[in-house]
């Protein structure tokens, strides 16, 4: 029985949702580039995908302090 934690798994999930919030705000760039403030004033969308990019960005926040404290990277300021 293996009792040590596979990380593979949980980088390979990390590096996949670091990238799906890329591609994501290039969308929400592209978008806010063509449609301009009309998408957040008149879209049916734009609650839903507020609510998509929040918490793709909990989510990376997550990863990464649990990356830090693994790595047990500490910040000084």
């Amino acid at each position: 029985m293996k009792t040590d934690f596979d990380h593979r798994n949980v980088y390979k999930f990390a590096i996949f949702i670091i990238g799906l919030q890329i591609v994501v705000s290039l969308v929400q760039i592209i978008v806010e580039s063509l449609a301009g403030f009309r998408f957040y004033l008149f879209s049916p969308y734009f609650e839903p995908w507020f609510i998509l990019m929040s918490v793709i960005t909990i989510v990376v926040h997550l990863i990464l302090i649990w990356y830090f404290r693994i790595k047990n990277i500490q910040l000084h300021y």
